[in-house]
């Protein structure tokens, strides 16, 4: 009985041992990373807040009756980045939604008000350091977007039974426009390396010029109360490549050969 606990013991801490080598070799394959890589393409994404002037909007649409928007619009921002050769510098091409409402809205209130925008972007992350792990680097983006404005009158809070019951929906008036946009700051990224991906968490903060045409005609603010979207914008990043192709093609022939048996 004794001899089988030694053994069952031997054999437990061998198991222990082997799986903290296996660790241990993982991390030291981490840690040996080196910023000379291929050119890859990977999965960006960000989501932040742009601290927009809203005040002279806000004041007109209060004297309309209506509830004023929060002095920041966000959102989410999803697309595509090309990794260079050389070191750890990337662009991106990515899309996004960002919006403003009133935040807390009384249910008595009859009115309501929001601002959306959509946005098609290219940006350039230049690394400043050579590390395998962390990225410090200026960036510059560039691109355009779509803005609506939309009044909402009568509104009537309903159940979701006598919703659709009814079928009533408020009365709406929207005003839209294009605009370009130019935004430069700083950003910091942490690499994760996990089985065959490169993750990438990090913050970034800048200050966005937008460039805005004109809305559309009666427009009710009139110029004395234009949407101001240029601000500082801060961002919360996270990408991810795959670093070894080969490897994951081959797991991938591996699985469907088993598969198919």
């Amino acid at each position: 009985m004794l001899i089988a606990d030694l053994f069952l013991s031997f054999n437990m801490r061998s198991k222990i041992f082997i799986f903290f080598l296996l660790i241990a070799w993982q991390i030291g394959l981490a840690q040996g990373d080196s910023t000379k890589r291929k050119k890859q393409i990977g999965f960006y994404s960000h989501a932040g807040v742009v601290h927009g002037d809203f005040a002279k909007l806000n004041s007109t649409l209060s004297s309309l009756g209506y509830p004023t928007l929060q002095n920041f619009y966000g959102g989410g921002t999803f697309g595509f980045t090309r990794h260079g050769s050389k070191n750890n510098s990337y662009s991106h091409l990515a899309g996004s939604f960002l919006q403003s409402d009133p935040g807390f809205l009384d249910q008595s209130a009859t009115k309501d008000v929001r601002l959306r925008n959509w946005e098609l972007q290219l940006g350039g992350n230049f690394d400043l350091v050579k590390h395998p792990k962390w990225l410090i680097y200026p960036f510059l983006t560039e691109g355009f977007g779509y803005s609506e404005l939309t009044l909402y009158d009568n509104i009537v809070r309903q159940s979701f039974a006598s919703s659709v019951a009814t079928l009533a929906s408020p009365d709406s008036k929207t005003w839209s426009t294009w605009y370009l946009f130019l935004n430069g700051g700083m950003g910091i990224e942490r690499k994760f390396r996990v089985w065959v991906y490169d993750f990438y968490v990090g913050a970034s903060g800048g200050y966005r010029f937008n460039f805005t045409s004109s809305y559309k005609a009666d427009y009710p603010t009139n110029d004395n109360a234009p949407i101001g979207l240029s601000g500082f914008e801060w961002n919360i990043r996270i990408r991810f490549e795959i670093w070894d192709v080969k490897r994951l093609n081959r797991m991938d022939k591996r699985w469907g050969q088993k598969n198919r048996k």
